[in-house]
């Protein structure tokens, strides 16, 4: 009994047709036949879509490659057959690879039965996969700490992850057929209505909302909201995420308060308090210093402290100062101070970064002929001090990595980044650790900025555009009270200044910019540009490197901008060249390279198969004709042993048939003799996004 088989012809001529139908028989296969000639008839014929596809190839009208590309515009792959009356290899060759599944000359129509049970077997293993990825959505949803939701178009809830459930209290069956208006308080019915006119209208937002949970307290989220339009763009609901702000907006207030409470209890105290670098130079002191010193607060910054406080060049016999670095413990000594006209006890504390580090110490400095009574509070104070310092640091950072849903790894990334390109320029522990907390803290000017200007899509006003770059001095002004040992207020303030001069806000050059400032300027780039942002989709490592290459020596600094590209130099830019001809080989891995690929050449297609054997690349670029081994069997060996690896291969203009089997042995894509370098970066891209998933990602 013949098999049912619902079938689509796209451009087929009426003999052409009774043919078709007429080998579909003969296979055994009883077609149930639909037509369609444009765009228009094959997108009602694709609400019930077929089990496949026969479109006729033509120079002129509605052919198969448009087909083709008219169902990738939809993200649609159904099985497709393509017809011609006037085959050629290259046109074969290009119809495969925008997903024919076969390609079939008029003369070949006695074999359409096995490319038909072909295609159809491969569409099949296309829906499992179809259906794999959905799955993996849906677990990756449920498990997602954010908050997901799904209306209908009447405002009725749809769908609800765990996350947005605990977020308010209830399981997912008390919410799902309730209205939305139900989640948030009282107050917030009427911002929530104007949000959802703006879905109704096919804008997507993000906005702050309060809402209700189930025991009664008010709980903050970001909503970031799209909406769901059919294909003639009617509204159909939405979609949004919920990111819990409660606990930042408290962070952020108990970080305010924090850092007053920590600048006003060092100036608080009576007692001279010193904060002293690793070589005991003063890195910060409070009022009674200034006081009893009788010199600018300026002018006491940067001395050594054995020049302030005992009038010498050269530092105090026995000195605790260089133990407590080394051992980090607290030390105590009692000494006179014949500058000051006293004899005082001096109690010196650690600081510690997160790692347990020392980065430096507190002195604290007591008259005890007046005060050694005073002794034990001083000291307690002084532990207090030192805990108030680290925890403000701490909260300091946390809020800089959770205010903003969208870049809460920005901070993170930078400071990693700015730690090993510190690291590759030779700076010592006590400056990498100052760089890392000006890298975590260089974005917290932000927190000023409102959040439908910070997230906006698409392009900034130049209103909103001043706002964003008053940042880094709403940062300066922020940092510059509190007593780091570093100057982190400063570099902050410059992390978006230039070379010549072009940055902001204060148009600074070279001359005037600190060391760090040009190290974090060049990491913030590099992290922002390869990071996802709602607005904008990820930039490859590729233009990263390629804008601070560009900017170095005007923009950036070119020694900063090298240290970068070294430490940046990873796996997935490595790519395998094979071209017996030594002179394009050499022409190849040049221009690669000027890429910032990481290229390795073989004449030999032999020594380069074993090379793939022991270290295999994500790219291949093969030339097809070489002596020895071909290009074809470097390519069926490459998929062998990684076929995850995307393979290039390189034709002369008249090897049409080599091109075509190479493609069907699984190659990518295939360049044409001579090579246009535009081309080869071109391909070269697509085949590093297939690999990494990047094209996928962007569909879904």
């Amino acid at each position: 009994m013949a098999t049912p088989l619902r079938v689509l012809f796209i451009g087929l001529s009426a003999a052409l047709s009774r043919q078709v139908r007429g080998a579909l028989r003969q296979a055994d296969y009883e077609p149930l036949v639909q037509t369609a000639s444009d765009e228009q008839r094959l997108l009602k014929r694709l609400q019930q879509p077929p089990e496949l596809i026969i479109s006729e190839q033509k120079d002129h009208g509605f052919g198969a490659q448009d087909v083709l590309r008219f169902l990738h515009s939809r993200g649609l792959f159904l099985p497709l057959i393509v017809l011609t009356a006037e085959p050629s290899q290259e046109e074969e060759a290009e119809c495969l690879r925008e997903g024919a599944l076969d390609y079939l000359s008029r003369e070949q129509l006695p074999r359409l039965g096995s490319a038909v049970a072909s295609a159809l077997n491969l569409g099949q293993a296309r829906q499992g996969m179809l259906a794999d990825s959905q799955e993996r959505y849906r677990t990756l949803v449920e498990s997602m700490n954010e908050g997901v939701l799904t209306l209908d178009k009447d405002e009725v809830i749809t769908f609800i992850n765990p996350a947005l459930c605990r977020l308010v209290g209830y399981p997912a069956e008390a919410l799902l057929g309730r209205n939305v208006c139900d989640l948030v308080m009282p107050g917030e019915k009427e911002k929530l209505k104007s949000e959802i006119k703006q879905r109704r209208q096919g804008k997507s937002s993000t906005y702050e909302l309060r809402l209700l949970s189930r025991d009664g307290q008010e709980r903050v989220a970001l909503v970031s909201a799209v909406p769901m339009m059919d294909q003639k763009g009617r509204y159909q609901g939405a979609n949004a995420v919920f990111t819990d702000l409660t606990d930042l907006r408290r962070t952020q207030e108990g970080m305010r308060k924090a850092a007053e409470e920590w600048r006003q209890s060092f100036d608080a105290i009576d007692e001279m308090m010193l904060v002293l670098a690793p070589d005991m130079r003063v890195r910060r002191c409070n009022l009674t210093v200034v006081k009893t010193i009788g010199l600018p607060f300026k002018k006491i910054v940067g001395q050594y402290c054995y020049k302030i406080l005992r009038g010498s060049d050269e530092p105090c016999v026995g000195c605790p100062h260089p133990q407590v670095i080394q051992t980090g413990r607290p030390a105590e000594i009692e000494t006179d101070l014949p500058h000051l006209n006293r004899t005082a006890s001096i109690s010196i504390s650690p600081i510690k970064d997160s790692q347990g580090q020392v980065t430096a110490t507190v002195h604290i400095v007591r008259d005890i002929s007046e005060k050694r009574s005073q002794e034990q509070e001083t000291l307690r104070l002084t532990k207090a001090l030192v805990e108030s310092f680290q925890a403000t640091t701490l909260a300091l950072t946390s809020m800089v990595e959770s205010r903003d849903p969208y870049t809460s790894g920005h901070t993170q990334g930078v400071a990693e980044l700015c730690g090993h390109v510190g690291r590759a320029l030779n700076l010592q522990e006590d400056d990498l650790q100052g760089l890392r907390v000006c890298a975590l803290l260089h974005d917290i000017g932000k927190g000023s900025i409102p959040l439908d200007i910070l997230n906006k899509p698409g392009k900034l006003s130049v209103h909103e555009m001043g706002i964003i770059r008053e940042h880094p001095a709403t940062a300066y002004h922020i940092l510059k009270n509190i007593s780091f040992p570093w100057p982190v207020a400063e570099v902050v303030w410059q992390h978006h200044e230039r070379l010549d001069g072009s940055g902001y806000p204060r148009g600074l050059k070279e001359p005037q910019l600190h060391p760090w400032a040009k190290i974090l300027a060049v990491c913030d780039v590099v992290e922002a540009m390869t990071s996802h942002r709602p607005y904008r989709p990820t930039r490859t490592m590729q233009e990263a490197f390629r804008t601070i290459q560009d900017g170095a020596g005007k923009l950036f600094d070119p020694g900063i901008v090298k240290a970068v590209i070294s430490v940046l130099g990873l796996d997935h830019r490595r790519l395998l060249v094979v071209d017996d001809d030594p002179g394009v080989l050499s022409a190849l891995i040049a221009y690669l390279e000027r890429q910032g690929l990481q290229a390795e050449g073989f004449s030999d297609p032999a020594q380069a198969v074993a090379a793939f054997q022991k270290k295999p690349t994500p790219v291949v670029l093969t030339d097809l004709k070489m002596p020895g081994l071909s290009g074809l069997e470097v390519l069926k060996a490459v998929k062998a042993r990684h076929p995850e690896t995307e393979v290039i291969v390189v034709s002369g203009h008249g090897d049409k048939a080599a091109m075509v089997a190479a493609m069907r042995t699984g190659a990518s894509d295939f360049l044409e003799k001579p090579v246009k370098m535009s081309e080869l970066s071109d391909a070269v891209e697509r085949a590093r996004k297939r690999y990494s998933g990047e094209s996928q990602t962007a569909g879904e």
